[in-house]
C-alpha cells in the first residue's frame, strides 16, 4: 500500500503551497491561515479570498461529507492509477518432512483495473451591475460575490458527497463512483431493481472492470431481499454479513458502519430497550480517515456496533430505510490527483467572456478506489 500523509492539514499544506504562493499570498503552512480565530481572512481582503477559496472548499468536505471524513484520503501521484485485487487465496501451505520436497507452487487469484480520474465542477458568474447593487443595497464586504462565494463553497461539498452515495443501478459516468456500486454483488443484478424501481441493466454494478453482472469474484458481502416486499431490520441481518467479510478481512480496528438516520433509530431500537445504543468508542479523523483515538488527548465519542464504529448520513442510498455499509477502510480509498480548485476570470476579460460578468469555476480532480472487495459488507432493501 502507498505511503500515507499523517495528518489531513499535511494534505492541505502539499497540495495548496505553491498554489498560493503564485497568488502572492504569504501562506506559511496553509492549514494554519485556513483556521487561524485571531487574524481572520475577509472577504474584503484583495486577492485572498479568492486564493483560499479552493483550500477551503477543500476542508469543508471534512465537514459536510460524512463520508469523505471518515475515508482515508492519497495523493494519486504516490498511489500511480493500477489496482490489483485478490479474488481467491493461494491454497497450497503445508508442512513437509525435514528432507522432503517443497510444496508446489502457488499464488493468489487476482483481477487489476486502472482507474480512471474524474472531475467535477461547479460554475458561476456574477453580472458587474449584480456586484455594484448588492455592495450599495446589502451593506455586506464582498456583496453579491461573497455571497454566491460561500454558496458554492458549500454546496460544491454537499454535492461530491452526494456523488459517492449514489444508488448502484445509477452509472457513475463522469461523476466520482459511489460506494454503493463498490459494495455490491451479482446478487443486487438477480433479484432486485435499483432505487428509481427500474430493472437492473447490464453492468449496472460493475465496477471499473471487475464485472458482477454474473460473475461473484469480485462480490462484495451483501444482503439482499426482493423488489417486491422491503424487510424489517434484524441484528441477524447485519451479524450474518460481518462475519463474512470478517472472514476476509474487515475488523474493528479498520472499519465503520455507515447509514441513514431512520435505519439507525430502528437498529438502536433493537439493541435496548431505552431506544440507543450502549457501546460507545473514541476515534479522531485525519488523512486516514477515522482512526482510534486511544492513547491521545481527545477524540470524538461515537456509538459503536461489536467494536466497530457507527456513522450516519442522509445522503445514504434508501430502499424502504436506510441501507448499512460496513466499509474496510484497508480496502478502499478516495485517491487525490488535484485538490479543489478555484479558477476566476475577473470582469476585466469581459472580450472573452463576450459579457460584463465576473466568472467562478469550482473543480475537483480523484477517484474513489475499491482495494479489496470480499471485506465490506452491505444491508439493503430494509423496510
Amino acid at each position: 500500500m502507498a505511503d500515507r500523509m499523517r495528518t489531513y492539514n499535511a494534505m492541505v499544506d502539499q497540495f495548496y503551497e505553491r498554489e498560493l504562493a503564485r497568488a502572492g499570498v504569504d501562506v506559511g503552512r496553509v492549514s494554519d491561515l485556513l483556521y487561524k480565530s485571531d487574524d481572520p481572512v475577509l472577504s474584503s481582503i484583495t486577492g485572498v479570498y479568492t486564493a483560499l477559496m479552493g483550500p477551503r472548499t477543500f476542508v469543508n468536505l471534512d465537514q459536510a461529507s460524512v463520508l469523505w471524513k471518515i475515508l482515508p484520503k492519497i495523493d494519486f501521484q504516490t498511489a500511480k492509477s493500477g489496482v490489483k485485487i485478490v479474488t481467491a487465496h493461494a491454497a497450497t501451505a503445508a508442512g513437509i518432512t525435514e528432507t522432503g520436497a517443497l510444496v508446489e507452487t502457488d499464488h493468489p487469484d487476482l483481477t487489476k483495473y486502472n482507474i480512471t480520474l474524474k472531475r467535477p465542477n461547479y460554475t458561476w458568474d456574477v453580472s458587474e451591475v449584480a456586484e455594484k447593487l448588492s455592495a450599495a443595497m446589502d451593506g455586506q464586504p464582498g456583496g453579491e460575490a461573497a455571497f454566491q462565494a460561500q454558496y458554492a463553497m458549500d454546496y460544491f461539498a454537499r454535492a461530491l458527497d452526494i456523488e459517492m452515495l449514489c444508488q448502484n443501478g445509477a452509472l457513475a459516468g463522469n461523476n466520482l463512483e459511489s460506494i454503493d456500486r463498490m459494495i455490491a454483488s451479482a446478487a443486487e443484478v438477480d433479484n432486485n431493481s435499483d432505487s428509481a424501481d427500474a430493472a437492473y441493466t447490464a453492468n449496472d454494478v460493475d465496477f471499473y472492470t471487475c464485472d458482477r453482472d454474473s460473475a461473484t469474484t469480485t462480490d462484495a458481502q451483501v444482503s439482499v431481499g426482493t423488489s417486491a416486499a422491503n424487510r424489517a431490520l434484524t441484528v441477524n441481518l447485519i451479524d450474518e454479513k460481518m462475519q463474512a467479510a470478517e472472514d476476509y478481512g474487515f475488523k474493528a480496528e479498520r472499519g465503520v458502519l455507515l447509514t441513514k438516520g431512520d435505519t439507525l433509530a430502528d437498529w438502536a431500537a433493537l439493541l435496548d430497550s431505552k431506544q440507543q445504543f450502549n457501546d460507545y468508542v473514541e476515534v479522531s479523523f485525519g488523512v486516514n480517515g477515522v482512526e482510534s483515538a486511544r492513547g491521545r488527548g481527545t477524540g470524538v465519542r461515537v456509538a459503536a456496533y461489536q467494536g466497530v464504529p457507527v456513522f450516519k448520513s442522509p445522503n445514504v442510498v434508501a430502499d424502504g430505510a436506510g441501507r448499512i455499509y460496513g466499509i474496510d477502510l484497508d480496502g478502499v480509498e478516495i485517491r487525490v490527483a488535484n485538490p479543489v480548485r478555484h479558477v476566476v476570470s475577473p470582469i476585466s476579460n469581459a472580450i472573452l467572456h463576450d459579457s460584463f460578468v465576473e466568472r467562478h469555476s469550482l473543480d475537483f480532480l480523484g477517484e474513489l478506489t475499491m482495494l479489496k472487495s470480499a471485506s465490506h459488507f452491505k444491508v439493503r432493501d430494509l423496510a
